[in-house]
C-alpha cells in the first residue's frame, strides 16, 4: 500500500502559527514528512495524492472530559439508577462514533459508570466499534456523604455503577489498586462537591492524606488521577497532592493558579456549560437552581483563564457531554468559548490537541502534525484560526484520519467525481 499526500495544504500543526502551500507525507499509520510543497518529497505511482486546495490540515482533535456512556441526565442519581449498565454501554459506543466523527480522534474519560471506559477502549482499539483513542477512566471515588454519596442512608443503595465511596487513605489505596486491576488509565476522584450542585458544598470533602494516596498509589503503576475540584481550597490541596488533571476549578484564583504551576497540574475548567448557560441568561432567560452560579462565575473565568493561560498553566477543553443539557457531538463549542473567555484561537486550538496530547503523556505521537507522529489528521474546509466556529461543523471536516486510516475522505469522493465528469 502507497503513501498518501496531502498536497497545497494551508497547516495548522497545532504548536504554531498556520503555514500556506504545504505537504504532509502518511505512511502506514504514521507522518512521514512535513515541508513545503516545493521541497517536500515527490509521490510514485503507487501513493495517492489529496489535493487540499488551501484547505486546514490540522491535528485530530480531543475531548478531555468524557462520559461517553451519560445520556441526559441532569442530577447524579440518574446515572446509576436510570438505567441498566448493558443499555449505557450501547450509549457509549453510540456516543464514541459520534465523537469521531466530530473530529475527535482521541479522548480522555472523566468518569466511567460501571466501568465502560475499559471495555469501550478495548472494543475500539480491537475494531470491534468505531470511536477515539480512549484514556479510559474508573469509577468516580468519593467519600461518606459526599456529593456522590447522595442516596438516602434508608434506601440501603449501593452505588458502585456511579462512585467507590472510600474512607480514610488505605481504603483509597485498595480500590485504587482494584480499579488499575481492571485495565483503568486514569482515576477520577472527587475533592469537593460544587459545580451546580443543590447541596452543601464545603471547601474540602477528601482530606490531602487521603488524596496523596491515591496519587501515590496511581502514580506507582503509571496511571493518571484527575479530580473534580471546584473550590479555591480544594484546587490547591488537590495540586499539593499531585493530582494531574484539575476538572471544573470553579473558585480559581491566584493562589490556585500558583499552587497548580508548581504541581504542573492540567486545568480542564468545562466552560461550555457556563458560557452556554451565560448567553442564554443575557438573551432573557431565568435560569434553573443548578445554573444560577453562572451569574458569579461567568465575570470571574473572564478574568482568572486568560491569567492562568499567561502564567503557564495548560488548559484543556471537555465538559459534562450527556448531562446538564450538553449533547454529545458538541465538543468543539469549547474552542469558541475559550475565546470567548479571552484566549487567541491559536492557544484555545491548543486545549484540544498538543495540551490534551500532553496531559496524557503522548507528545511523541500525538497532539501536532509533525514527522514520526502518528497519522491524526482533519482537513478543514475553511481557515480556523479565522473563524473557530467551523469546528462545530461536521460538514466541514472533509478528511478525519485517525491512525492512518481514513474515517471521513470527501476531497477523495470529489476528485473520482471530477476523474469521472473529465472522462465523459
Amino acid at each position: 500500500m502507497g503513501r498518501v499526500f496531502f498536497t497545497n495544504a494551508m497547516l495548522l500543526d497545532g504548536e504554531n502559527a498556520p503555514q500556506s502551500n504545504m505537504t504532509v507525507v502518511v505512511s502506514g499509520n504514521r507522518i512521514t514528512a512535513v515541508a513545503r510543497d516545493s521541497e517536500a518529497p515527490r509521490p510514485e505511482s503507487e501513493d495517492q495524492v489529496i489535493p487540499v486546495g488551501g484547505r486546514t490540515l490540522m491535528p485530530g482533535m480531543s475531548t478531555n472530559h468524557f462520559h461517553p456512556s451519560y445520556i441526559d441526565i441532569m442530577y447524579p442519581i440518574e446515572v446509576d439508577m436510570r438505567h441498566p449498565p448493558a443499555y449505557m454501554a450501547y450509549v457509549a459506543a453510540k456516543n464514541a462514533k459520534i465523537a469521531l466523527m466530530s473530529g475527535f480522534t482521541s479522548a480522555i474519560g472523566a468518569g466511567s459508570p460501571h466501568n465502560i471506559d475499559v471495555s469501550l477502549r478495548d472494543a475500539i482499539n480491537t475494531g470491534l466499534l468505531e470511536g477515539p483513542r480512549l484514556t479510559a477512566c474508573s469509577v468516580d471515588m468519593s467519600t461518606s456523604g459526599d456529593m456522590l454519596d447522595h442516596h438516602p442512608y434508608w434506601f440501603q443503595v449501593q452505588s458502585e455503577g456511579l462512585a467507590r465511596i472510600c474512607d480514610g487513605p488505605e481504603d483509597f489505596r485498595k480500590s485504587v489498586r482494584q480499579f488499575i486491576k481492571t485495565g483503568v488509565d486514569i482515576i477520577k476522584i472527587y475533592t469537593t462537591a460544587g459545580h451546580g450542585w443543590p447541596g452543601k458544598n464545603p471547601p474540602l470533602t477528601m482530606s490531602f492524606e487521603e488524596q496523596k494516596m491515591v496519587v501515590e498509589t496511581a502514580h506507582q503503576r503509571e496511571v493518571k488521577v484527575r479530580s473534580h475540584t471546584c473550590t479555591e481550597l480544594g484546587i490547591i490541596v488537590a495540586a499539593d497532592a499531585g493530582v494531574n488533571i484539575i476538572d471544573h476549578g470553579d473558585e480559581l484564583t491566584d493562589r490556585a493558579i500558583e499552587a497548580m504551576l508548581k504541581a504542573e497540574s492540567f486545568l480542564c475548567p468545562s466552560i461550555h456549560v457556563l458560557v452556554a448557560s451565560e448567553m442564554r441568561r443575557r438573551a432573557g432567560a431565568q435560569l434553573e437552581k443548578e445554573f444560577q452560579w453562572v451569574e458569579r462565575a461567568f465575570p470571574q473565568w473572564c478574568e482568572m483563564l486568560p491569567k492562568a493561560q499567561k502564567a503557564g498553566v495548560r488548559i484543556l477543553a471537555g465538559d459534562d457531554y450527556g448531562a446538564l443539557g450538553l449533547p454529545h457531538g458538541s465538543y468543539a463549542n469549547e474552542v469558541e468559548y475559550f475565546v470567548t473567555l479571552g484566549l487567541s484561537p491559536l492557544e484555545a486550538i491548543k486545549t484540544v490537541t498538543r495540551n490534551a496530547a500532553d496531559a496524557m503523556d503522548k507528545l511523541d505521537d500525538l497532539g501536532t502534525i509533525a514527522a514520526g507522529k502518528l497519522a491524526d489528521i482533519l482537513v478543514v474546509n475553511g481557515d480556523v484560526l479565522a473563524d473557530v466556529k467551523i469546528l462545530q461543523d461536521s460538514n466541514a471536516l472533509d478528511v478525519i484520519m485517525k491512525d492512518g486510516a481514513f474515517v471521513v475522505n470527501h476531497l477523495a469522493q470529489d476528485l473520482a467525481a471530477s476523474s469521472r465528469a473529465n472522462a465523459a
